[in-house]
């Protein structure tokens, strides 16, 4: 606790955050919108959650309206869940999911796309537990407690 910090932001309880599912194609899926920190903006997307990537993955459309396209990155291979193996480009950028900001590193496809941006377990499943609740259509995420 730094100098003149209130006591209640630091004894203040986690609280968890909910999104409703989104209608996608025939049915219901885990779609969120979340704001990305681009330049000096923070800019909305839809982003599916899919607890089977390991990565958080964005489309070479929207990684080029948020200017990453420009910015020299790192290259990794990653293996795809159909086998394959493909390159994409790492940056890391400051997300918000409801009022709680993080920093999330997206991967950005190379000579293949994407139908739509996927937030992975990576580094958000790290913050929190995530819930899929079908039956509700309800999408939850509880911060872990920090000991």
């Amino acid at each position: 606790m730094w100098y003149g910090e209130p006591m209640w932001l630091w004894k203040r309880k986690p609280t968890a955050v909910e999104f409703p599912y989104k209608r996608y194609r025939d049915g219901t899926a885990p779609i969120i919108p979340v704001q990305v920190l681009a330049g000096k903006r923070w800019r909305r997307i839809w982003a599916y959650v899919d607890s089977g990537a390991a990565y958080s993955i964005l489309t070479v459309a929207e990684a080029r309206r948020l200017g990453l396209m420009k910015i020299k990155a790192r290259r990794i291979a990653v293996t795809t869940s159909g086998g394959r193996t493909q390159k994409i480009s790492l940056h890391r950028l400051w997300v918000r999911v409801g009022s709680d900001r993080l920093s999330i590193t997206f991967g950005v496809p190379r000579g293949f796309d994407v139908d739509f941006n996927l937030l992975g377990r990576r580094d958000l499943f790290r913050r929190y537990q995530v819930c899929f609740d079908d039956a509700h259509s309800i999408l939850t995420f509880t911060p872990h407690r920090r000991a």
